[in-house]
């Protein structure tokens, strides 16, 4: 399901529970030497498939060109680079007794991906709570 990268919040419950997002990047210039990635006035050279590894108060950090990067929370929230992002409820991070490493039931993220699907926000507040 897709995640709004301009809401802070989203993007952060979207990792807690699933993992992962999977985004389309605009790719800047300024952004193919550095380690972290900020906002940038440097021209878009392309685009880039990449997944997070997580978040913390500086950003969400990637993994790219087999390193890690961080974009930082003003450039990921801008609108401006982020092009899509999605969440995906896959089997490889759930094991066979239907618990995610993050120990939240399969059953529960389907249903929070039926929420995202339809608009809506995230789940409910007992899991949001770990934010």
């Amino acid at each position: 399901m897709s995640v709004d990268c301009t809401n802070k919040k989203q993007v952060q419950a979207a990792i807690l529970l699933f993992g992962s997002i999977k985004l389309g990047v605009r790719l800047p210039r300024a952004w193919q030497n550095s380690a972290v990635w900020d906002v940038t006035n440097s021209m878009k050279v392309g685009g880039h498939d990449i997944p997070t590894v997580g978040y913390d108060g500086g950003g969400v950090p990637i993994a790219s060109w087999s390193r890690k990067y961080l974009i930082t929370w003003p450039a990921f929230t801008s609108g401006d680079y982020i092009t899509e992002a999605y969440v995906v409820l896959s089997p490889q991070w759930y094991g066979k007794d239907n618990l995610a490493p993050n120990g939240f039931a399969v059953d529960k993220l389907k249903a929070d991906l039926a929420i995202i699907g339809q608009g809506g926000g995230f789940c409910d507040g007992e899991r949001l709570a770990r934010l």
